[in-house]
């Protein structure tokens, strides 16, 4: 908690919002005589900062994030505008916010409820989660899709699939994938896990080799179902029948 009030008043809120304040509250005299390195120490440390100008909330701001922190930050008025301005996500109030603090934020709550905040992480993360879900599905699914275009007549056996029915399993995977994992539901820890690093992507190698392994599984089975079929003297074309409802 940042404040440009009393000490004794924000230690006085602070303890009514919940935010612990049984440490000391850092004060703007008590920051001004510490250093850069010091200040990211304290920042750590400390819950409750009072008699803050707008400069020193920029000076913390800006030392979490050197500490490595992922930075959010809520305020409402001009003298909040700057630290809004340089967190990772700055959250202005669009009801009784200043128009200088919408404008240097990132997102402007329209109800002014911190709840609003919680529920937009809770929904952030659904939708990173479905996001990873459908990239792994459709790596996954394009190795065995491919794999039974080329590898059947590699080895010698006749084509598993042809042209068009590779356009049409494209023509239904691509819409009901997108249809599926955008419709899946949350799961029941996801606001217990820790946050996803800064520093890792949205769809990273550990997604990618998930998905191939998966693929690469599916290819291996289906191929061997192709050739077993055609060993055993079914028919090409009901050999290749076997493969579209897998």
């Amino acid at each position: 908690m940042m404040t440009g009030d009393a000490a004794l008043t924000a230690a006085t809120i602070a303890r009514d919002a919940g935010i612990t304040s049984e440490d000391h509250v850092l004060s703007g005299p008590d920051i001004a005589r510490l250093t850069s390195h010091q200040l990211a120490l304290r920042a750590a440390e400390t819950s409750v900062f009072a008699r803050l100008t707008p400069a020193q909330k920029l000076a913390l701001v800006n030392a979490l994030k050197e500490s490595g922190d992922v930075v959010a930050m809520t305020g409402d008025g001009v003298n909040d505008a700057p630290a809004l301005r340089a967190a990772h996500i700055g959250i202005a109030m669009g009801e009784r916010g200043a128009d200088v603090a919408r404008e240097a934020a990132d997102i402007v709550l329209l109800d002014d409820r911190f709840a609003s905040v919680v529920n937009g992480v809770r929904l952030g993360r659904r939708i990173s989660e479905n996001l990873r879900r459908a990239m792994t599905y459709i790596t996954a699914i394009h190795v065995p899709i491919a794999g039974l275009s080329l590898l059947p007549i590699l080895i010698g056996l006749p084509p598993a699939f042809f042209p068009m029915h590779v356009v049409l399993m494209e023509l239904i995977i691509d819409p009901v994938c997108s249809i599926v994992f955008e419709a899946e539901p949350e799961a029941a820890d996801i606001m217990e896990r820790p946050p996803r690093p800064a520093t890792r992507s949205l769809f990273g190698w550990q997604d990618v080799s998930r998905g191939l392994f998966q693929g690469l599984v599916v290819l291996a089975v289906t191929l061997s179902g192709f050739a077993l079929a055609l060993r055993s003297g079914l028919p090409e074309e009901q050999a290749r029948g076997l493969l579209l409802p897998c």
